[in-house]
């Protein structure tokens, strides 16, 4: 239970608005290929209490293992490790899958490290098979983000992104809902706010995120712990969904599955 805690506080460490700013977009074009936005930020203190937390748990783990070396989860390649050269060099090898990172600009402001990735993709499943896709808990707010694209009987798309059930989920309720912890992450959580927004491209039929006035093809959804001390739990257990028409559209459907 002592584990489940401490992996909890550190996921709720990260992503805590006090310390992480996060907008993640994803633009989806007529034959299937898009683009794949992440700006983050994250606070210079943070990042060393951060690695102060990962050493602990990488002892932690070297020592349940019996004294084997274990390489936490948060130290493979991530956007939160600040090295462009690693991730650079993450991306090189789904090139051959049509994904590419076509930019990665960094910079330090007031006491942040400010990072933005532009990735391209071909098809939104091959996206969905990469490793840093699937696998990290960075991008999309949890891991292994199940997406699903399919034509409905009336011939239109729907793209569906969601969390699954496992044990992120129910790591972070814990340390949330945990005496013992809860007056340690309260504190961090004021202002946590992230959005996630897709332009899809066909009109919008329906979603239930929030549609964009000046970008009718555009939906987005914000998690905002201010409005919603639940904001944190929500954003794990959302389907994120917009149907939108497929006058003139022939995409390929997708389901993605968690690993």
């Amino acid at each position: 239970m002592r584990c489940i805690l401490f992996t909890g506080i550190l996921a709720l460490l990260i992503l805590a608005t006090g310390c992480l700013d996060l907008d993640n977009g994803m633009t989806l074009n007529k034959d299937g290929s898009g683009t794949f936005s992440i700006t983050y930020g994250m606070a210079d203190k943070v990042l060393a209490r951060m690695r102060t937390m990962v050493d602990l748990h990488e002892e932690l783990a070297t020592a349940s293992a019996g004294g084997k070396k274990e390489e936490p989860e948060l130290l493979r390649p991530n956007p939160f490790t600040m090295d462009q050269k690693k991730l650079e060099n993450e991306f090189k090898k789904y090139e051959q899958h049509g994904v590419k990172l076509e930019s990665i600009t960094q910079c330090s402001r007031e006491g942040w490290q400010y990072t933005t990735l532009e990735i391209g993709f071909k098809s939104l499943s091959n996206l969905a098979k990469t490793d840093f896709f699937s696998d990290q808990a960075f991008v999309l707010f949890f891991p292994s983000p199940v997406i699903a694209l399919t034509k409905t009987k009336k011939g239109n798309y729907l793209f569906d992104l969601s969390a699954p059930e496992g044990e992120r989920r129910e790591e972070t309720e814990s340390a949330l809902t945990n005496e013992e912890t809860r007056e340690l992450v309260d504190p961090l959580l004021e202002g946590f706010k992230i959005r996630f927004g897709i332009s899809v491209p066909g009109k919008i039929i329906s979603t239930n995120g929030t549609r964009d006035k000046e970008r009718p093809a555009t939906a987005s959804w914000i998690y905002d712990y201010a409005e919603d001390r639940k904001a944190v739990i929500k954003v794990q257990e959302e389907h994120m969904q917009v149907i939108f028409s497929g006058k003139g559209l022939a995409l390929a459907e997708v389901l993605s599955r968690p690993k």
